[in-house]
């Protein structure tokens, strides 16, 4: 726009994009549109503030094209939490299904307990604990009881213990304890999807903990029960102790027995006779009695 258009009027100036203006005078008819639109703005802001226009201004969402964008973003952002609650469900059922294999792992371990248990004449159940049994309730076995539990297990030193009778119990009830606390949250819906993404992780980690921890503890279990088998028994470390070893081995001694005898081959004299080694009886040097 050159300055030629010094007479264009206010409406059409209103309208104008930034770009159209340029020239000398740009900055003039910047500063001039600036102005109208603020005298306009005013202008109708007193008509709606008297009721003769609608509150546009005092209430910008009553502007269709505003309505248009606020209803725009309120789309966009129902869409996001509507993803963001499919991705928590999602969460929570896989959790959920996590949880009931772990249930029903628990339940076999259950079995295995109860059926490798000591068995009374009664049918109750025992479980060894240290050097004491407990039947199902926990009940400490004296006398007649005590007396034949005691001797299975002598014929069964692995039978199941009060420990792990107890421990299984308590995964059991963590499991089902977060199995229903998930089953409430999900049916009641409480919260922001914030809030639950953040309940549900604290969830998870404590699962992943469990299992991480039993984990642990059955591989070294079973490293301690693999060491066990591998190392062969050798009784007693003493149990060299009855067998002397004699400082002279008996090749050496009969070797040397061997070296001691006396050489009874024949040797040839100067003149190349065979002669017989005399062997001279033992010289007393005493006072030997005279001969008769």
């Amino acid at each position: 726009m050159s300055s030629q258009d010094d007479d264009i009027p206010d409406d059409k100036l209103l309208t104008l994009p930034g770009e159209a203006i340029f020239g000398s005078d740009a900055s003039d008819l910047l500063a001039k549109r600036a102005n109208l639109q603020h005298e306009r703005d005013f202008e109708e802001f007193n008509r709606e503030m008297a009721g003769d226009a609608p509150p546009r201004m005092l209430f910008p969402w009553t502007d269709p094209r505003e309505a248009k964008r606020l209803e725009e973003k309120h789309r966009h952002e129902q869409l996001h939490i509507e993803q963001e609650m499919r991705e928590i469900a999602e969460r929570q059922n896989r959790l959920l299904i996590q949880l009931d294999e772990e249930l029903a792992e628990i339940e076999e371990r259950r079995k295995e307990i109860e059926d490798n248990a000591i068995r009374l004449r009664d049918g109750r159940r025992v479980y060894v604990d240290g050097d004491r049994f407990r039947d199902e309730q926990g009940r400490v076995l004296t006398g007649a009881d005590e007396a034949e539990a005691t001797h299975q297990h002598d014929y069964r030193p692995d039978a199941s213990t009060w420990a792990d009778r107890q421990e299984n119990e308590r995964r059991a009830e963590e499991a089902q304890k977060l199995k229903q606390k998930i089953l409430r949250e999900k049916e009641s819906g409480e919260g922001t999807p914030e809030q639950q993404s953040a309940q549900l992780d604290a969830h998870e980690k404590a699962f992943a903990e469990e299992v991480h921890a039993r984990q642990s503890a059955m591989n070294a279990a079973q490293a301690t029960s693999r060491t066990a088998s591998a190392i062969p028994d050798y009784g007693d470390g003493d149990y060299m102790a009855e067998y002397e070893l004699s400082s002279a081995p008996a090749f050496n001694e009969a070797s040397g027995a061997a070296r001691a005898l006396p050489d009874k081959t024949p040797k040839d004299d100067d003149g190349g006779a065979a002669t017989q080694e005399v062997k001279q009886p033992a010289q007393s040097f005493g006072h030997a009695a005279p001969k008769p």
